[in-house]
């Protein structure tokens, strides 16, 4: 009987330390990171697990990508974006924002270099994703940051304070 290995393209999740036989250090499964980010010029990142194409630095992006959005014109700005020759970008969603995240630090998560898109405090960025609970009033959002941020919260669509990241690539109405 042939028994077939399959190839794990899902990120890792950073985590290399183990606590115990069988835990997530232990195992570390998954495209390892130092690998899987390369940056590809023209400000950005190809991810070689998920095969998504993210700008590497929004702020450089000028406005409205350096500033704070509603959901909507979050949503607008990222559709609207041509850039890099590209014009099929798009507001990421939460499992997408969620894969670029860091969790092998204690205090938090955060995004990995080559990104340049975080200071020195957590930043709140959109996703694409509206709360199950409240889909025409509330989205997904991911706080990331240098040394610490949320995971996952929720935020009222008309809210003001919250950045977007462009993303493009994937498999789009399958």
């Amino acid at each position: 009987m042939k028994i077939e290995t399959l190839r794990i393209w899902l990120p890792r999740t950073g985590v290399t330390a183990s606590q115990a036989t069988g835990d997530d250090g232990y195992y570390k499964a998954g495209n390892p990171r130092v690998t899987r980010f390369v940056a590809i010029g023209n400000n950005t990142i190809r991810d070689r697990a998920t095969g998504l194409q993210w700008i590497q630095n929004n702020t450089t992006l000028g406005s409205p990508f350096n500033g704070t959005r509603t959901w909507a014109n979050g949503l607008a700005d990222c559709e609207a974006l041509t850039y890099g020759g590209f014009s099929d970008w798009r507001m990421p969603n939460l499992m997408e924002m969620l894969s670029i995240c860091d969790w092998s630090i204690a205090t938090g998560v955060r995004v990995p270099s080559p990104f340049a898109i975080i200071g020195s405090t957590y930043i709140y960025y959109w996703t694409s994703t509206p709360y199950g609970n409240a889909p025409t009033s509330t989205a997904m959002i991911v706080g990331v940051g240098a040394a610490y941020g949320y995971v996952v919260s929720t935020e009222a669509m008309t809210a003001t304070n919250k950045y977007t990241l462009p993303v493009r690539g994937g498999r789009i109405n399958a």
